[in-house]
């Protein structure tokens, strides 16, 4: 560290510059020491509070994982515009997945910006980690959709979309805030075969409506057997 002090002050920055970031990088806890300093400015609090609130959503919900900011993390592509990721295992130094939010991508290639979130796969690495395991599980079966009445509810439409995931079948979960009647059609036109929906009377019941989109028939269950109950009328 103090031979690159060193170096940073031959190529001319600024004593103070150097003294700073010397400092950073000699520091135990270098991502608490950037956060103090982020908080200093109406960006790096806006920038936060986005961090805090993934990290809130979902962290609770990952089984034998930890979920961490890291400041030093950086991803090759320049159309970024919010949070980025990588996802790690034990087994290897290097990410297996990556990726973040590019608003305005989709401008380039149709008529209007969309706010995207995505990322990719090192599939090579995965496959890797899966040689040697048990058989890979049968196919998910058919496909839920969770609806978010508010965005105040949308904590607890990702809770249920954990526990749907966890019994073996696929779901898919609104991201980008739209209406009810949007997020119907959209299920409608990927082809789901149920959609979940629990507005202010079964926030207060305690309850969800599972809506079977072939049928256009509606059951009841308690959001605590939401996903069970899913199962159930999935496979019988």
């Amino acid at each position: 560290v103090e031979a690159l002090k060193g170096e940073l002050a031959e190529v001319g920055l600024a004593a103070g510059v150097v003294d700073r970031l010397h400092g950073d990088i000699a520091s135990n806890d270098f991502a608490a020491r950037l956060e103090r300093r982020l908080e200093t400015s109406e960006a790096g609090r806006a920038g936060l509070a986005q961090v805090a609130e993934i990290r809130d959503a979902v962290g609770p919900e990952l089984a034998n994982g930890t979920i961490a900011f890291d400041p030093l993390l950086a991803r090759g592509m320049d159309y970024y515009t919010g949070p980025i990721f990588e996802f790690y295992a034990t087994q290897f130094r290097s990410a297996i997945a990556g990726g973040g939010r590019y608003d305005g991508l989709s401008a380039m290639f149709g008529r209007k910006a969309e706010p995207v979130c995505g990322g990719s796969l090192g599939i090579e690495r995965i496959i890797m980690l899966l040689q040697g395991d048990a058989p890979l599980p049968a196919a998910p079966g058919p496909l839920a959709y969770v609806t978010v009445w508010s965005p105040d509810r949308r904590a607890d439409a990702l809770r249920l979309l954990s526990a749907i995931r966890a019994r073996g079948l696929s779901a898919e979960l609104d991201l980008v805030g739209s209406g009810i009647g949007q997020q119907l059609k959209t299920a409608s036109e990927r082809h789901c075969r149920f959609a979940i929906l629990q507005g202010p009377d079964e926030v207060a019941a305690g309850t969800v409506q599972i809506k079977d989109m072939d049928a256009g028939t509606q059951v009841s269950a308690p959001a605590g057997e939401a996903a069970a109950t899913l199962e159930r009328l999935a496979r019988g």
